[in-house]
């Protein structure tokens, strides 16, 4: 008899182990599963910000090199300023495709695009205006700070250099 009873005994504490067991293992799993799923979130989000400071970057750069050549008439400043116009078409699609899973970066991002290709089609009228007409024709048009400060305000909402800290997740939703 006592026999019997240590072998049940012995038998319920193997199985409360297998369980117990179990339940760490299932629990080890799902924290795993949710880090995983926080740091992709993460590196989303450290991903859209570079794609925004790489785009501000081209319009500074854009803006550089027209000014460049606008001051000075040298085709030298122009390189800057064309690899930047074309690197910033190629910025503003990834940055389409890294929002797509969120409507409010969406919808800024509908603000912003128009204002950035703005700015580069303001350059584009002065280069030319400067190659054609001279440096007092393209001087009379040089006032495209507005457009700058309204780029760089919308950048800063969609999450650039200025907003630190701020992750969304997948329904756009903010935590801090």
């Amino acid at each position: 008899m006592l026999q019997r009873w240590f072998g049940n005994r012995a038998s319920q504490s193997l199985g409360i182990t297998l369980v117990l067991l179990a339940v760490i293992a299932a629990v080890s799993f799902l924290t795993t599963r949710w880090q995983l799923a926080d740091a992709r979130r993460v590196e989303h989000t450290y991903d859209v910000r570079e794609m925004l400071t790489a785009m501000l970057t081209d319009l500074v750069d854009a803006e550089s090199g027209g000014r460049g050549f606008l001051l000075t008439g040298h085709a030298a400043y122009l390189k800057p300023y064309e690899d930047a116009r074309k690197a910033l078409s190629a910025h503003l699609a990834d940055l389409r495709r890294l929002t797509r899973d969120n409507p409010r970066q969406q919808r800024r991002l509908d603000t912003l695009e128009p204002v950035a290709r703005a700015k580069v089609a303001f350059m584009e009228r002065l280069v030319a205006v400067r190659g054609a007409n001279g440096e007092a024709a393209a001087r009379a048009l040089a006032n495209g700070k507005l457009t700058d400060d309204a780029c760089l305000l919308l950048v800063r909402r969609n999450g650039g250099p200025a907003e630190n800290g701020i992750l969304v997740n997948d329904k756009g939703e903010t935590k801090q």
